[in-house]
């Protein structure tokens, strides 16, 4: 009984013996494990709490304004034009307005120079206005405005120009009549003829214009022709036509031709002769682009064209009678 009873005392105590720590281990666990719940929730709060203070949700990004919202200050500015300057030509001379002139804008693009010239008269001496103008897109413009001068050719100048037309065409040992057949050929061979030069003035801006611009009127032609001879050492008489008083045949043809005529009359061997530099078809027969012509030669080319007051002149003007 004994044995039984200690195998059931022995058992119970185990029971006992055993209970208490188990149940202490699954109590210390239990709690362990609050308070390691506690200590992660703990953290994890002031985690939360330190990502919230020191690293705030980044803002949303600004969107680019619209082309309406872009506001541009408004373009104010002319261009500015550089070296328009006062210029000084002789008759004729060809007046290069865009030298050393520049034009420039803030915005950058490139500005159109216009220049108005057109109250210039090259052929005649005198103070004229020129305007230069530019503008941008933007509507501003600028303005300057210069002075042209057209001055007269001085006797040196003109000696100078003739001079070198004479070295080029004529050699030593011609004769008279051939240097003044060399001076008229070279005249109408160079000279561009331009009906429309003024017929007036100065002959020496007129021979000015022939020699260093190559054109010109009859005017120009004979102005041209009168100062070579002159540095040739012949005597010369530049010679307009004149008007016959009280003649309706020379006015009807005065009004026919709407222009009047030079020519001149040299002195040579002795006599003077009808000179003529300007060319013409009517006239090539006549004095043979080089031919001094006598006055038997002027009648009878006027008569075969029938234009007898061609070659029409005051006598009276002149102290000479014409080799006839």
């Amino acid at each position: 009984m004994i044995t039984n009873g200690n195998k059931k005392c022995t058992g119970f105590w185990r029971q006992v013996i055993l209970w208490p720590p188990l149940l202490c281990l699954l109590l210390g666990l239990t709690a362990c494990g609050e308070k390691l719940q506690a200590a992660d929730n703990t953290a994890a709060g002031e985690s939360s709490t330190t990502q919230t203070e020191s690293e705030p949700p980044a803002a949303k990004a600004a969107e680019p304004p619209t082309a309406a919202e872009v506001t541009t200050a408004a373009d104010t500015e002319p261009p500015v034009i550089k070296g328009a300057k006062d210029i000084e030509a002789k008759p004729g001379d060809s007046i290069a307005y865009r030298k050393d002139v520049t034009v420039t804008d803030n915005s950058g693009e490139t500005i159109v120079l216009q220049i108005d010239s057109s109250a210039v008269k090259t052929d005649s001496i005198g103070e004229y206005k020129a305007v230069y103008r530019a503008a941008d897109s933007a509507g501003n413009t600028a303005e300057e405005t210069i002075t042209v001068r057209i001055v007269s050719v001085t006797t040196k100048e003109l000696n100078v120009l003739a001079d070198e037309v004479l070295a080029g065409i004529i050699q030593p040992g011609m004769s008279k009549a051939e240097q003044v057949a060399q001076a008229i050929k070279w005249i109408r061979n160079s000279v561009r003829y331009n009906q429309t030069r003024n017929r007036s003035g100065d002959w020496r801006n007129a021979a000015y214009m022939a020699l260093q611009n190559k054109a010109g009127s009859c005017f120009e032609y004979a102005a041209a022709l009168h100062i070579l001879l002159e540095r040739l050492e012949f005597e010369s008489l530049l010679i307009e036509r004149g008007c016959l008083m009280n003649s309706d045949a020379f006015t009807n043809y005065l009004e026919a031709f709407e222009e009047t005529h030079f020519w001149l009359f040299v002195k040579a061997d002795g006599g003077w002769y009808y000179a003529d530099p300007t060319p013409s078809y009517m006239r090539v027969g006549l004095n043979n682009y080089g031919k001094l012509m006598t006055q038997s030669d002027v009648d009878a080319w006027m008569k075969a064209w029938n234009i007898p007051y061609y070659y029409y002149y005051d006598e009276s003007a002149v102290s000479f009678t014409p080799v006839a």
